[in-house]
């Protein structure tokens, strides 16, 4: 079985200690416990952006880097290159995804990942050859 990919949101939730978040928070870590994922160097910017955000969730930068540390020697870690950029054009162009979300789309295509764990996207759309899953159902 080909490895999944995990979008951000899926780490900002298995760091998040509020209690307000704490459903989504258990469910993010018992996914990342089950198995082996692809991640995006941009995936882990997004992390690191919003995790040391004052008004999100506020965390040391030195906890940040230490998160980040854990996941990229745990996870596979996935390079952007040009050809990203060309395939994400697939999505954003028709004006219905962001860019940011159409590079974690190329990012997971190519990786070869078949699903993509994500609460931004479309629970069960598929873009190429990945389904996304929304790991945090209603």
């Amino acid at each position: 079985m080909k490895s999944a990919f995990v979008d951000s949101n899926v780490l900002l939730y298995a760091a998040d200690g509020r209690p307000a978040e704490a459903d989504k928070a258990a469910a993010a870590r018992q996914l990342l416990a089950q198995g082996s994922f692809c991640l995006s160097v941009q995936v882990i910017n997004e992390f690191t952006a919003v995790a040391t955000h004052p008004r999100k969730l506020g965390m040391s930068r030195e906890d940040a880097v230490l998160y980040c540390e854990c996941w990229t020697q745990e996870y596979e870690v996935h390079p952007l290159t040009v050809v990203h950029l060309e395939m994400a054009r697939t999505w954003f162009l028709p004006g219905t995804l962001s860019w940011w979300d159409s590079l974690i789309l190329a990012s997971a295509n190519l990786a070869g990942c078949e699903q993509l764990y994500s609460e931004d996207l479309h629970s069960g759309a598929v873009y190429g050859q990945v389904k996304v899953i929304n790991p945090f159902p209603a």
